[in-house]
């Protein structure tokens, strides 16, 4: 019985340790990868990490969705297209511009059908783990003074960044 709480506590120092490494690892990616892309002459000085989380997949990120997404958004132009031209018609007549505008029956129909794909899409999509997902805030000094940012990033399970984006960290004068 000691054998197995002995077996226990020993996986769970080693499982323990392995993460720590791995946090470890993500970081000084995170940090390498932040020093590259400055210009030499700013500095980089990190504040934070947040903790890990595992970073799933998007259906919007698909191409299936990509491809019906971009036909709405056709579809959108041409209706917003549509409402002005009936605007300034009214304008140029002068009509009232309170008459409310029907649109294209045809387009409206079309736009019904394409979001009826994307939500039967959405409903079969089954998402799948991609990476880790950590936030890093850091400060960055310039000629112009200091900046602080915060970076997304996801890295597979291979240390390869696969996503990141940076954001301006801005204080809420409100907490």
């Amino acid at each position: 019985m000691k054998n197995i709480f002995i077996l226990i506590a020993v996986f769970l120092i080693l499982l323990s340790c392995t993460s720590k490494v791995d946090r470890s690892k993500l970081e000084t990616i995170i940090s390498k990868d932040i020093q590259n892309s400055m210009p030499k002459y700013h500095t980089y000085t990190p504040i934070s990490y947040s903790d890990m989380d595992s970073a799933m997949s998007d259906v919007a990120e698909t191409p299936e969705y990509q491809k019906i997404y971009k036909d709405i958004i056709t579809v959108d132009s041409a209706l917003i297209a549509d409402s002005i031209a009936y605007v300034e018609n009214l304008s140029y007549l002068n009509k009232p511009l309170h008459v409310k505008y029907k649109g294209d029956e045809s387009l409206l129909k079309e736009r019904e059908q394409i979001q009826s794909q994307l939500k039967a899409l959405k409903e079969k999509y089954k998402p799948h783990y991609i990476g880790t997902l950590i936030y890093h805030k850091y400060k960055c000094s310039t000629d112009f003074g200091d900046s602080t940012y915060v970076g997304r990033y996801i890295i597979d399970d291979g240390y390869n960044i696969i996503e990141k984006e940076t954001y301006p960290f801005l204080e809420n004068d409100n907490a």
